[in-house]
């Protein structure tokens, strides 16, 4: 019963991702205005949290993808029952060992991230955000090309279904969800920083 269950994941997850993204929000402020108080009832951040909560459903159907994935090649290469269970088991395998700290990362970095560019937006002195890379070797192809840039503060990156970013990686398509701070890709180390409006 895949409704039940995304109903449950939505349940168990909306109060991590909400107390995460109030915390960056209130960091956020603080980090650009001395005074101010963050609003934790503005709509936009339950606007976020409700997409938010559709991408994390789409998780879930990925995996389930992937596993029906495995088991047709698994089906269509002849193998048995023996050889499918494994296909399975290293599907869960895999989900149990990494999966689940690459998902867990990754929505505590989008939780922090959406709260420090609310606080941003709510600040009224910010008027734009910049990408900045980690610049070592182990930075990827695709945040090496968004290093620097700078939009609003309002603005997104990427929309979602919008122009892909192509590197020398390949092509990043943005089906999902629109990209308006980091993560880029699961296990992004990239950050964001607010550019304060001249006064």
């Amino acid at each position: 019963d895949m409704q039940k269950w995304n109903t449950e994941l939505q349940t168990k997850t909306e109060p991590f991702v909400r107390s995460t993204m109030l915390a960056g929000g209130e960091e956020g402020l603080l980090s650009v205005a001395a005074e101010g108080q963050y609003d934790p009832l503005n709509p936009n951040i339950q606007k976020a949290l409700d997409r938010r909560q559709g991408r994390i459903v789409n998780v879930v159907a990925t995996d389930r993808k992937n596993l029906r994935k495995a088991l047709n090649e698994g089906i269509e290469a002849g193998e048995g029952v023996t050889q499918l269970r494994k296909r399975i088991e290293a599907e869960y395998l895999h989900n149990d060992k990494y999966r689940s700290v690459v998902i867990s990362r990754s929505e505590t970095i989008w939780a922090w991230n959406e709260g420090a560019v609310q606080g941003y937006i709510q600040s009224g002195v910010v008027e734009s955000k910049q990408w900045i890379t980690a610049a070592d070797d182990r930075r990827c192809a695709w945040c090496k090309s968004m290093d620097k840039k700078i939009i609003s503060v309002e603005a997104q990156f990427f929309d979602k279904g919008g122009e892909p970013l192509v590197t020398e990686a390949g092509t990043m398509k943005f089906e999902y969800e629109d990209i308006g701070h980091l993560p880029l890709h699961p296990m992004c180390r990239c950050s964001i920083v607010p550019i304060i409006s001249e006064i």
